[in-house]
């Protein structure tokens, strides 16, 4: 096996060409990094918004004993299931009842609402136990204003909902 020299020239020509190879390899990994943050920023921009939603629940809990009809008990519950918390939420939800023509206002407030946090609100339907089981009638109305951070106009959320006497659950109507 013979070697032949390699002059100067030679070796400063392939430092160059290993030199201009690992620059290529390094772009190429490079702008396939960038590309990749950019999806996920693009992700976490998308991620980073407020979901309010909110939730009407009745139970009945018997406060006066055996044989007397339970009273129904109403959970209003507020919740952000977003990246982004919400500031100052401040409203109301009225219920109405068919019967007597009771309603009630009942006011919501908070300063923070982060993501996994709730504004719960219980409340009594003091006729309720008075009521047939099978005529009972009632409504909820949600109403509050909130702001997001970095948005000057506040947002509005609105929701109706009605009792639905099978279920015993409260179903939200769409307006």
């Amino acid at each position: 096996m013979q070697f032949y020299p390699v002059d100067a020239a030679t070796w400063a020509g392939l430092g160059v060409a290993a030199t201009l190879l690992c620059a290529f390899i390094a772009q190429h990994f490079g702008w396939l990094q960038i590309s990749l943050m950019r999806e996920v920023h693009a992700l976490n921009v998308s991620k980073a918004v407020p979901r309010i939603g909110c939730q009407v629940t009745p139970t009945e809990q018997n406060d006066l004993g055996p044989g007397y009809n339970p009273h129904i008990y109403l959970t209003v519950e507020i919740y952000n299931e977003g990246e982004l918390p919400v500031q100052n939420v401040n409203g109301n939800w009225l219920l109405r009842t068919g019967h007597l023509a009771e309603q009630q206002l009942r006011s919501i407030s908070r300063d923070f609402l982060g993501k996994g946090e709730k504004y719960m609100d219980r409340y009594r339907i003091e006729e309720s136990a008075n009521w047939r089981r099978d005529g009972i009638r009632f409504e909820v109305h949600v109403e509050f204003f909130y702001t997001v951070p970095g948005q000057q106009e506040p947002q509005q959320y609105i929701a109706q909902y009605d009792y639905d006497r099978e279920s015993r659950q409260m179903l939200k109507v769409d307006n």
